[in-house]
């Protein structure tokens, strides 16, 4: 059992870790959504979708979250799909 400031920091660990994991859980469903709508070839859907997956991610960077899980460089699909050619091309 965690005496002192072991046990406060790990309180702030757990709450860190739930917001984390809610964080990276958001930004997936919006990806998935996003290339989801690129895939189904609608131009009104995919640039909604857009929007909002850049308006989640502008919001965890500005929270300094670093998700090296979804960065663009590791996530191919979001890569291929996030220019603005990408939908312009649909």
């Amino acid at each position: 059992m965690e005496k002192g400031s072991a046990a406060k920091r790990h309180r702030q660990s757990l709450k860190r870790r739930m917001r984390n994991r809610t964080a990276k859980s958001e930004v997936r469903t919006t990806i998935k959504s996003f290339t989801d709508a690129v895939g189904s070839k609608d131009k009104d859907e995919a640039a909604k979708a857009y929007n909002l997956l850049l308006k989640k991610w502008i919001q965890l960077l500005a929270k300094v979250f670093i998700i090296k899980i979804l960065s663009q460089e590791r996530n191919p699909d979001l890569q291929k799909c996030s220019t603005d050619s990408a939908l312009n091309k649909l």
